[in-house]
């Protein structure tokens, strides 16, 4: 499923404001992984944005007696150990963004899909200047808001090219 939300809608009002708070958590989270000689990051499990539950390690980064490695993918992920209580404190205190804060904007309930035998945890959404385009999984249960207009998928692909700083037409 494909949707747009336009700009003056309530939705709109409540994904921008989720937008800037997410955009907020990230840029403090990597300001931080800054501070402790890093360059990249992911969000913890529970959050979509914010919070910092690895660090990756980029080009010349080495690992610090006082981290571990974390084994995720191929990528260099490390955390801090359990005694590194110093960096564990300030990345505990990091503002995020929730999975449930997320999902609750739209109303949105993670569930398995039956027919494909998966799961599906949130939705996709693109952020541009006077809308944006929501996605979900195809087979999800989900009943919309009266604002949000459902799209096929070539029209979301359309969309999903206009650059951010461009107005729709």
């Amino acid at each position: 499923m494909y949707f747009k939300i336009e700009k003056g809608t309530k939705t709109f009002d409540k994904l921008h404001a989720m937008a800037v708070e997410m955009i907020r958590c990230n840029n403090e989270a990597l300001e931080l992984v800054k501070e402790l000689g890093f360059s990249r990051f992911a969000p913890d499990r529970d959050s979509v944005a914010g919070g910092v539950g690895v660090i990756g390690l980029v080009g010349k980064e080495k690992k610090p007696d006082n981290y571990k490695w974390y084994n995720v993918s191929s990528d260099n992920y490390i955390i801090p150990k359990k005694n590194n209580k110093e960096d564990r404190a300030k990345i505990d205190a990091l503002p995020k963004v929730s999975k449930k804060e997320y999902n609750a904007v739209l109303g949105f309930e993670p569930q398995v899909i039956e027919e494909k035998g998966s799961y599906t945890g949130h939705y996709g959404f693109k952020n541009k200047v006077d809308f944006f385009l929501i996605s979900m999984v195809e087979g999800v249960k989900f009943e919309p808001n009266e604002d949000m207009v459902e799209i096929v998928y070539s029209e979301y692909e359309k969309l999903s090219k206009i650059n951010i700083n461009q107005k729709s037409k």
